[in-house]
């Protein structure tokens, strides 16, 4: 499975340590240069719709976010194009020993599950489906923030990019409500990668979700 790395081309330390983690497990992997909402003027960035974001997210979308969203769509687009399942992941991740048995029983159960989530999770909620190996298939029924580490199939690929005519979600958040794609979300656990120290200093910055008022 192609390894899909979202990165700022500004981001030297965060891509020395994705390169040194992935090469030390004998990964090949490319670089996609992430789209940087704070500067660039990148055509994706025009399909934010604030009105929209407003009324589901309760205030504007900061530029961070919407470079993010941007990226994972080029990202999904990329999938699109090879014709193949794809794993992505944001530069700032911290791999665990169990990662390349986690993919390659991710590379097993993708085509059949869409989407298979390898992100360490504090808030979600999900059932058992079923054991492989050492790993636990999970199919979430709240599903967790954060698109951090995970796979999918073209077909998911395609459906995320024409679900995303409009940007009116934060990226994890549009990924979660698959009540809108029609994408069952799974996960594998234990899972093998989460934030590492990197992760601390986020380009998206700090998100607020303010309670909606009924206007």
């Amino acid at each position: 499975m192609k390894i899909i790395v979202i990165s700022l081309v500004s981001s030297a330390e965060r891509r020395a340590s994705a390169k040194r983690q992935l090469d030390a497990l004998g990964l090949e992997f490319e670089f996609l240069d992430a789209i940087d909402g704070r500067v660039s003027n990148h055509h994706l960035l025009g399909r934010y719709d604030e009105k929209k974001f407003l009324i589901h997210y309760g205030r504007p979308a900061n530029k961070g976010e919407l470079g993010c969203y941007a990226s994972h769509y080029q990202a999904w687009q990329r999938g699109v194009e090879l014709n193949e399942p794809v794993l992505v992941l944001e530069d700032d991740f911290q791999l665990t020993d169990k990662f390349t048995a986690a993919l390659e029983t991710c590379g097993q159960l993708i085509t059949q599950q869409g989407y298979i989530r390898l992100q360490e999770t504090r808030k979600s909620k999900a059932t058992f489906e079923k054991k492989v190996g050492e790993f636990s298939l999970v199919k979430y029924t709240k599903a967790p923030q954060g698109g951090l580490c995970y796979a999918l199939t073209p077909e998911v690929g395609r459906r995320f990019v024409e679900h995303s005519q409009k940007f009116i979600y934060p990226l994890d958040v549009f990924v979660r409500h698959f009540w809108i794609h029609k994408v069952p979300l799974f996960g594998l656990t234990p899972y093998t990668a989460d934030g590492g120290e990197l992760s601390t200093n986020s380009v998206i910055g700090k998100r607020v979700k303010v309670k909606k008022s009924l206007p």
